[in-house]
């Protein structure tokens, strides 16, 4: 089974007045940036939230700690 390769050309049109360049893709070649485009997205979105998450538990599991210690540093302090 061969592999196509597919090399992407397009016409870019500059205009050095202004501070952008304008270029014109091939339907095709607008697909290929939509999907770049939604799964740098999705990935993005994906580390934001696990990142949360593990910020959240983390403060969940130190609070826990926390309040754990103190329990027993009352009853130690009962017992003495």
């Amino acid at each position: 089974m061969q592999m196509s390769s597919t090399s992407v050309t397009s016409r870019v049109a500059t205009d050095t007045s202004l501070k952008y360049v304008k270029v014109r893709l091939r339907d095709e070649q607008l697909k290929k940036l939509r999907m770049l485009m939604k799964d740098s997205l999705e990935h993005q979105l994906t580390s934001l939230v696990k990142s949360i998450v593990s910020g959240v538990v983390d403060g969940l599991l130190t609070a826990l700690e926390s309040d754990d210690a103190g329990h027993k540093s009352t009853i130690t302090g009962l017992e003495s």
